[in-house]
């Protein structure tokens, strides 16, 4: 189209003839000059194979759509969505939010857990507590997370969705009680990529207690002490009683060097509220040989079809739990964490619906 010439006069033609500006415009529209006018396509275009390119903001890169190599005519409908968004491409570094995955109509490859045609493989390690109802009052749990210990005695319980089969743990009315689960060794480094998941709820009161959840050093956190100290490692999601709102706590202190531990407040991206009976889902997942840390947190609707909703994701990258002790060489290690510890001489409970742990080692 550059052949285009532009006669160059400003003859604006008649109703019927037209002028050496009409011209002019129409060729300036060819040749990429700006603002020339806004034409409204409605009939059929065709771009022969390649042929079609999208430029860049600055006007220096393409992109070029083509279609593939199909031997019919079909159409490719984007789905009604009132807001900005990306297209999700197969290669690019992309976060998929908002999408229902039915296990009986896909394939799913190269996770732990299995379902639909896909299956368990050697690619992670993993584990479970699917917290189910159980006649004889048991708790189980497998994989990664097998052997958990029950701090207070459990009370297997059946609510209708969102929640379903759960274990509930009551820290009972004397102040300073944990109730949750633990586990008595450490076995989790960070550079093994663990990913750590629940599905929980505080059902009465937010107050008057504190709730974590998360990966540390200590074996069990005490009632009375701080959620980390500064000679311990670990990266903890919830509240202490004194918190407004959820906070991140992560710390990379060791025996061997004391290391002040960072608390980020939810209210510093998106608050999550301590409000009770919400039903929640929290993420701590390391990437990158355990160099990033993202921490999601979602809200469980109560209604059909209780799609969960994320209202806090972040990532960290400093003070997280250290992989070595400096000067000893030692490997530091976690473990889970989920508790509840009244503050105040009055039963708090928490909810737990499953638990899933994978890691890359």
């Amino acid at each position: 189209m550059s052949a285009l010439k532009e006669v160059g006069n400003l003859d604006g033609g008649t109703a019927s003839v037209v002028g050496g500006s009409d011209w002019d415009t129409l060729v300036g529209y060819y040749k990429g000059k700006p603002n020339q006018f806004s034409p409204t396509i409605d009939s059929d275009t065709t771009y022969k194979f390649g042929r079609l390119f999208l430029r860049n903001q600055s006007d220096s890169a393409s992109i070029n759509i083509r279609a593939g190599a199909t031997t019919g005519s079909f159409a490719y409908t984007f789905p009604p969505y009132n807001a900005n968004d990306d297209i999700l491409l197969a290669g690019a570094p992309q976060a998929i939010t908002n999408k229902t995955i039915d296990f009986s109509l896909n394939t799913i490859i190269g996770g732990g857990t299995g379902g639909g045609s896909g299956s368990s493989t050697a690619d992670k390690k993993w584990g479970l507590i699917q917290a189910p109802k159980n006649a004889i009052d048991g708790t189980v749990s497998q994989g990664t997370l097998a052997g958990h210990i029950n701090v207070g005695t459990p009370i297997n319980d059946n609510d209708p969705p969102p929640a379903g089969t759960h274990w509930q743990y009551d820290t009972g009315t004397t102040s300073n009680t944990n109730a949750g689960i633990r586990w008595a060794s450490t076995w989790i480094r960070r550079d093994f990529n663990p990913r750590l998941k629940v599905k929980y709820r505080i059902p009465v009161s937010a107050t008057g207690h504190q709730f974590l959840f998360g990966l540390s050093v200590d074996v069990d956190i005490d009632s009375t002490q701080a959620a980390l100290l500064d000679t311990q490692s670990g990266i903890l999601v919830g509240y202490r009683s004194t918190d407004a709102n959820y906070v991140v706590i992560r710390n990379g202190g060791t025996n061997a060097q004391t290391v002040t531990p960072t608390v980020d407040d939810t209210a510093s991206t998106s608050v999550v509220s301590k409000s009770a009976s919400v039903y929640r889902t929290a993420e701590i997942a390391f990437t990158n040989a355990g160099g990033t840390c993202t921490v999601t947190i979602q809200n469980i609707a109560l209604t059909a079809p209780y799609a969960a909703s994320t209202i806090f994701t972040k990532q960290y990258t400093t003070n997280l739990p250290a992989i070595t002790s400096p000067g000893t060489g030692g490997s530091i290690y976690l473990r889970p964490v989920m508790q509840v510890t009244n503050k105040e001489a009055v039963n708090h409970s928490l909810e737990l619906f499953k638990m899933e742990l994978d890691t890359d080692f």
